[in-house]
């Protein structure tokens, strides 16, 4: 059943989309939902499907994250969420400011990512790092609504984290931390056929893998508040790109505005056959132009001839 479920998944070439179940880190939180451009076409009802468990193994290079099929079966999904926590608590637990008035700072991974078809895992952990401010600072943590975007490139359906592994995020959390864990989510996503097609770069695929993280609430006296959520300063700290330079905002934007080129409209490879053949043309159209010439020469001179010998 598993083996039909990863045959399934990776053969996709529609991209799907959902919403995440909630997932009780904070009884008070309600979780993030998702959110694309894309028509959502395929449901997709539980991640093990598409990642087999080995428990007990880790995943032996984790900077380099799951690449093809043939290494699922070394992921730990359990192992996978107390090491992801503990990485991204240890790297925002010094920030003392953040880029949204919520307090809120995200940690942004990628466990799974196989190029040839697409198909990617990612993980999200919020952390409250700091006192949220504004009119923030009256909007109650049961109201937050928070959602991810993508510009089309990808679309994501979320999977509901199993009670071993949401134990495992919780003893990830360091006891001295300054900081509040909020969710755990982890998402299965497809990138767009044709924007793969062209073997992008790794920070292309970077920025094709990194959505737009928006939260949105309501105060107490019920005006609705926005914000979005940073993951620069936590991301790609375990998986998939680990241990690269994080995506700055620049990089991102120049790999979104890289202009589309429509697969099979340019010659990339040399065309040698080509080269062959026209040189055959060539010849050919040499060849056949010569003997025209010559037996219209010869026309000429034998009408002449004729015209001579009827004069006599």
């Amino acid at each position: 059943m598993q083996c039909t479920w990863i045959n399934l998944l990776l053969g996709l070439s529609t991209l799907c989309a959902g919403t995440l179940a909630r997932s009780n880190v904070d009884p008070l939180f309600p979780g993030p939902s998702t959110t694309s451009q894309t028509q959502a076409t395929v449901a997709v009802s539980d991640w093990y499907g598409l990642l087999r468990r080995n428990v007990g193994q880790m995943l032996e290079k984790r900077d380099q994250g799951i690449r093809t099929e043939a290494d699922m079966k070394n992921l730990d999904l359990e192992a996978w969420s107390k090491d992801t926590v503990q990485l991204c608590a240890a790297k925002l637990n010094s920030t003392t400011t953040v880029s949204n008035p919520a307090g809120i700072a995200g940690c942004w991974n990628i466990p799974v990512l196989i190029t040839s078809t697409g198909v990617f895992a990612a993980d999200l952990r919020l952390f409250r790092v700091a006192q949220p401010t504004g009119d923030w600072a009256n909007v109650d943590v049961s109201t937050y609504n928070i959602s991810l975007q993508y510009d089309g490139s990808a679309a994501i359906q979320a999977r509901n984290l199993t009670q071993k592994e949401i134990l495992a995020s919780t003893e990830g959390m360091p006891t001295n931390a300054k900081i509040t864990k909020l969710v755990d989510a982890q998402f299965i996503g497809n990138l767009d056929q044709a924007a793969i097609t062209n073997n992008p770069s790794e920070t292309e695929l970077k920025a094709m893998v990194t959505p737009q993280i928006f939260i949105k609430a309501l105060t107490s006296s019920g005006k609705a508040v926005s914000t979005t959520v940073n993951t620069t300063d936590a991301q790609f700290l375990n998986g998939v790109f680990a241990n690269t330079a994080a995506l700055t905002a620049d990089q991102a934007e120049n790999a979104k505005d890289t202009p589309f080129v429509l697969p099979g409209t340019h010659i990339e490879i040399v065309p040698v056959g080509l080269y062959f053949y026209s040189a055959y043309l060539a010849v050919a159209l040499a060849i056949f132009g010569w003997g025209t010439f010559e037996r219209a020469k010869f026309r000429d001179q034998y009408r002449k001839r004729i015209a001579s010998q009827g004069s006599r």
